[in-house]
């Protein structure tokens, strides 16, 4: 259990990579906190991975937004004490044709694959020791 006693938290922890990282880093022995916009989605896993032995939580976060990097991270503080990794997963896949690319779309895919991913960093450096 190369993960035991610490705290990750896992964004877009529910989809494909982020699924597979939170499976594996609860069965190390890490709590996973699965981070996402579904509480459905993340729920379902979170139940999932602790009826396997595990210990998961759901917290809702949408990149993109400050408030919700702080609340997912005092969740994660307050439940858990800690904070250890910080896996920045979550990213937009939308298609865009060049050159008619729709800036609007183009600035909503970078704030999620660009500058959510950087409020990540910000946010949780202080915490991870």
């Amino acid at each position: 259990m190369r993960l035991r006693n610490k705290v990750a938290l896992i964004t877009g922890g529910y989809g494909g990579m982020g699924r597979a990282s939170a499976r594996l880093f609860a069965k190390e022995g890490a709590t996973v906190f699965i981070a996402g916009r579904s509480q459905e989605r993340g729920d379902t896993l979170a139940a999932e991975i602790n009826e396997a032995g595990g210990n998961a939580h759901f917290v809702e976060l949408d990149v993109i937004r400050q408030d919700q990097w702080d609340a997912a991270v005092l969740r994660a503080k307050e439940k858990a004490g800690a904070l250890h990794v910080l896996m920045n997963i979550v990213g937009s896949n939308a298609l865009v044709r060049f050159p008619n690319v729709d800036i609007d779309e183009w600035n909503k895919i970078f704030e999620i694959n660009v500058t959510g991913t950087l409020r990540g960093i910000q946010t949780c450096a202080p915490l991870i020791r």
